[in-house]
C-alpha cells in the first residue's frame, strides 16, 4: 500500500468499507449461509442450549416485556444473551435500553463480538447514507468506553468506510485523552490480539500519528517486535503491516528511527533466510519510497539493501498474452456477485456497459442464461470470454460456468469479486490457482490483497480500492482492460489508471493498481524469490546473477 502513500494524498482508506454501489446497507440476512458471521455459527454448532429466564426465552421477553413485568434485572439478562446470540435483536429494541442503567453493559457486550459489532457499524453506514447528524449517527457511543470502540474498529472493520472510522475513532481517543489513558492501559490481552487489524487502519487512513500518540513509545517497538517474529514467507500479513507503518510514520523521527533498527536488527540476526528475505524487502521498499531514512541507517538501507540485486524491486508494468490465456488461446474470466441488491444493480450496470451501440460494434456480445451471464468477443488478438453468476445464484451459478469452462479444457485466467467488502471472502474462495490477475472491486478491497493473492496464483497482480468502490469505476475499468486484450493482446497498467482517472465519479481516487502499490511489489518480491530453485542443501544461497527481476 504504501506507493498509493508516497504523495500522502487519497489516503481515505477505511473508507472501509461499503460495497460496490455503496448505495445500498448490508443485509446480513440475505447473505449467502456460508458466510454467517462465525461467532454465532461457532456458537450454535457447538450447541450450546439457550437458557431460559424465568421460563421464558430471552427473544420473546424483547418482543414482550411484560413477561417478566418489566423487572430491570431480568430485561438486562435477556439483552445480554441478544449480545451473544442475535445481536439484530438489540437494534430492534434499542428504544428499551434508553434511561437504563445497565444500557453501558449492554452495548459494550454487543461490541464485543463480531457479530454485533459488525451490526453497529452496519448501522452507522446505513444512518450516514441517510444524511443524519453525526450527533444522531454516533449517540449510542456514549454508552462505549475506549476499549469498546477499538472493538467496534477491529471487528468490524470489514464495513467500516472513511466517515465511520473517523467518528468511531475520534470518539476513542478523546475518551483516552479525557482519563489520560493509554491504548496499552485499557485493552486486553485478546484486544492486544487485534492491535495489527486497529494499526493497519489507522496507516489506511492516515491516522497514525494520531493513535502513536496513545501507544507509549516503549511499546509500539515491542507491538511491531511482536508481529516481526510472527513473520513468515507464507502468510505476508504481517509483513505488510509493518511496511505500511513504517512508511507512514514520515512526521515521526524518533519512531521511524527505532522501527529502522528494529528492522535491520532483524534483518542481520534471521536464521531462516526465508524470513531475512522478508525483512531485506521490507527494507528495500523502505529503502526505495522514504526519503526520510535515518542519517545513521542509510548504509544499511541504502548500500546494504539497495545495492543488492537480490532485493530489487521493480513495479509491474502490465500484463502480457502469456499471463492473460490458458491452453486454448482464451482469456476466461469469472465475476462473482453476492445475492443482495447492491449486486443486482452492480449486475445490471455490468451487462449494460458491453450492450451499448459502440461495444456491439466492436464485436461484443451477451448470452443470458438463468444461472449465469456470458460476455464475450472473439474478433481480436485474444479471444475474451466474462462470465458471472446471476445474483440469486451464487453458488450454483459459479459452479455452472466452472464447469463450462472444464469442459472446454480451459482455465479461469482473470477473477473479479463485486459487490459489499462484507462478501470478499466468500468471492475468494471461488477462485484457484490458475488466475493470474485479481480485481476486487468492494468498498476497500485493497486491503484483501494479501488473502486474495495468498488464496490463488503467489505471483498473480491485483487491483483494489483503498476506499470506496463503485460500479462505474469498475465497469469501466474492467471494459477499458478487455478492449486492450481483444485488440493488442496485453495491456498497461499506466494505460488502465489513466481510464481510471477520466471517470466522472469521486470514487476513482480510491483504486490502486500494482504499479502503484508497494504491498503488491512486496508480495511478488518475496513469492518470486521464493519460487526460485535453491541449490539443493542449501539453506543460504547466493542468487547474485540470476534474474529474479523480468516482470
Amino acid at each position: 500500500m504504501a506507493g498509493k502513500r508516497l504523495a500522502f494524498t487519497g489516503l481515505v482508506v477505511a473508507s472501509l468499507f461499503m460495497g460496490d454501489n455503496r448505495k445500498q446497507p448490508v443485509n446480513i440476512a440475505a447473505k449467502p449461509k456460508k458466510a454467517i458471521a462465525r461467532t454465532v455459527q461457532q456458537y450454535k454448532e457447538e450447541k450450546h442450549p439457550v437458557p431460559l429466564i424465568e421460563g421464558h426465552d430471552y427473544k420473546d421477553i424483547l418482543q414482550n416485556p411484560d413477561l417478566i413485568a418489566n423487572n430491570d434485572t431480568l430485561m438486562e439478562k435477556a439483552f445480554l444473551l441478544a449480545a451473544k446470540l442475535d445481536p439484530a435483536l438489540i437494534l430492534q429494541h434499542q428504544h428499551l435500553l434508553k434511561h437504563k442503567l445497565y444500557a453501558n453493559d449492554v452495548w459494550r457486550a454487543m461490541a464485543a463480538h463480531a457479530d454485533g459489532a459488525l451490526r453497529i457499524v452496519q448501522q452507522f453506514n446505513a444512518d450516514e447514507e441517510t444524511n443524519k447528524s453525526p450527533e444522531v449517527r454516533f449517540a449510542v457511543l456514549k454508552h462505549f468506553d475506549a476499549a469498546s470502540d477499538f472493538d467496534l474498529i477491529t471487528h468490524g472493520i470489514q464495513e467500516i468506510f472513511m466517515a465511520n472510522y473517523k467518528g468511531i475513532l475520534n470518539d476513542m481517543l478523546s475518551k483516552l485523552h479525557k482519563k489520560h489513558q493509554n491504548l496499552t492501559d485499557i485493552l486486553s490481552e485478546e484486544q492486544m490480539q487485534r492491535m495489527e487489524t486497529f494499526l493497519e487502519a489507522a496507516c489506511d487512513n492516515d491516522r497514525i500519528q494520531d493513535v502513536l500518540k496513545y501507544i507509549p513509545n516503549e511499546e509500539l517497538p515491542k507491538i511491531v517486535d511482536g508481529m516481526a517474529k510472527q513473520i513468515s514467507s507464507d502468510d505476508l500479513t504481517y509483513a505488510v503491516t509493518i511496511s505500511d507503518i513504517m512508511l507512514s510514520l514520515h512526521d515521526n523521527t524518533k519512531m521511524r528511527g527505532v522501527l529502522e533498527n528494529a528492522i535491520k536488527d532483524h534483518y542481520e540476526n534471521e536464521s531462516s533466510q526465508d524470513k531475512k528475505d522478508v525483512f531485506g524487502f521490507i527494507a528495500a521498499i523502505y529503502a526505495k519510497n522514504s526519503h526520510e531514512i535515518s542519517h545513521e541507517l542509510k548504509p544499511f538501507f541504502k548500500d546494504t539493501i539497495g545495492n543488492n540485486p537480490r532485493y530489487t524491486i521493480t513495479p509491474l508494468a502490465g500484463m502480457t498474452r502469456e499471463q492473460l490465456v490458458d491452453r486454448n488461446g482464451d482469456c476466461n474470466q469469472l465475476m462473482v456477485f453476492a445475492d443482495d441488491l447492491d449486486s443486482r444493480k452492480s449486475h445490471k450496470h455490468w451487462v449494460d456497459t458491453y450492450k451499448t451501440k459502440k461495444m456491439r460494434e466492436a464485436g461484443w456480445y451477451t448470452e443470458v442464461d438463468s444461472l449465469y451471464t456470458h460476455i464475450y468477443n472473439t474478433s481480436g488478438k485474444i479471444a475474451v470470454h466474462i462470465r458471472a453468476n446471476n445474483p440469486g445464484h451464487y453458488e450454483d451459478g459459479v459452479d455452472a460456468i466452472k464447469k463450462i469452462i472444464a469442459s472446454k479444457n480451459g482455465e479461469i485466467k482473470i477473477f473479479i469479486g463485486r459487490g459489499h467488502s462484507y462478501y470478499a471472502g466468500d468471492a475468494r474462495s471461488f477462485a484457484n490457482k490458475s488466475v493470474n490477475f485479481y480485481w476486487d472491486g468492494s468498498c476497500g478491497g485493497e486491503k484483501n490483497i494479501v488473502k486474495d493473492i495468498k488464496h490463488i496464483n503467489p505471483l498473480a497482480q491485483f487491483v483494489g480500492t483503498t476506499g470506496i468502490g463503485m460500479k462505474v469505476v469498475n465497469d469501466l475499468g474492467l471494459s477499458y482492460m478487455n478492449k486492450e486484450i481483444v485488440e493488442k493482446g496485453e495491456f498497461k497498467w499506466n494505460m488502465i489508471m489513466r481510464k481510471i482517472k477520466s471517470v466522472d465519479s469521486h470514487g476513482k481516487k480510491h483504486y490502486v493498481t500494482p504499479d502503484m502499490n508497494s504491498d503488491q511489489d512486496l508480495i511478488y518480491a518475496v513469492n518470486k524469490l521464493k519460487l526460485q530453485p535453491k541449490p539443493l542443501g542449501a539453506t543460504n544461497y547466493n542468487v547474485k546473477h540470476q534474474n529474479l527481476h523480468t516482470r
